[in-house]
């Protein structure tokens, strides 16, 4: 017989707190950034953390050997099923702008499969400021935000969603802080 694996401390922790204390606790840390360098001069890593597993990665992308074009596609968004709603997703992903913008992104994009990550994209950024591609072909699908959330199919969208970060004023958005390692 197998035995069963050690109990995670994060879980624990995370139910002895109430939803309150943990909104509460996240309200009052500053977003951490840590990167790493996939290709050097071409490709780096991001990852920007709040307490209770919430987190948002992207990888930040150099179109150009004069490092003067880049894009920052979001690999994932992660939000502690205890507190979701409570605004968390939408200051991880004006963190994510922030710090793509600091290092010369112009482009955020990502596939979006879900309705909630769609309107939350939309309140953040705009949502005449999104544009719309097929997740496959890549090739623009020519709809607006009304018109994808009526191509929903029991609250799940599938498509790869962009934004001109040049169109975007991100400067009362707060920016994440170096991981202290």
């Amino acid at each position: 017989m197998f035995e069963k694996p050690p109990e995670s401390n994060i879980t624990t922790q995370n139910i002895e707190k109430t939803s309150e204390q943990m909104l509460e606790e996240i309200q009052k840390a500053k977003p951490q950034v840590e990167w790493v360098t996939y290709v050097p001069d071409k490709q780096y890593g991001t990852t920007i953390s709040l307490p209770f597993g919430c987190h948002i990665s992207g990888s930040l992308n150099y179109l150009n050997n004069e490092r003067t074009q880049a894009q920052m596609y979001i690999d994932m968004l992660k939000v502690n099923e205890q507190i979701q709603r409570g605004g968390i997703g939408t200051r991880l992903l004006q963190s994510l702008a922030v710090e793509g913008k600091k290092y010369g992104a112009t482009e955020l994009y990502g596939h979006v499969t879900s309705e909630s990550v769609l309107k939350t994209r939309a309140k953040v950024f705009g949502k005449e400021n999104l544009r719309f591609f097929n997740h496959y072909t890549k090739k623009p699908v020519g709809i607006n935000y009304e018109e994808a959330l009526k191509n929903s199919s029991d609250g799940r969208v599938d498509f790869d969603v962009e934004v001109d970060l040049t169109a975007i004023d991100t400067s009362n958005w707060e920016g994440p802080e170096e991981h202290e390692k």
